[in-house]
């Protein structure tokens, strides 16, 4: 399970998430630098988001 701690909310149906950290089932914790999530209706349509893991960064993107 993933939980993730929203500290920046913006524009109405374009959130755009600044330092979220979220903790996944090991001792680490991955900081997220930047995710952004589009919604159109209730619908989520896109996320990317930036995963920083120790000195391990990666980019990813997923839409429906």
């Amino acid at each position: 399970m993933i939980t993730f701690e929203l500290n920046t909310i913006l524009l109405s149906h374009s959130y755009e998430i600044t330092e979220v950290s979220n903790r996944i089932n090991k001792p680490d914790i991955i900081k997220i630098l930047h995710l952004q999530v589009l919604i159109t209706g209730n619908k989520l349509v896109s996320l990317q988001f930036c995963l920083i893991s120790g000195l391990e960064e990666r980019k990813n993107t997923w839409s429906s």
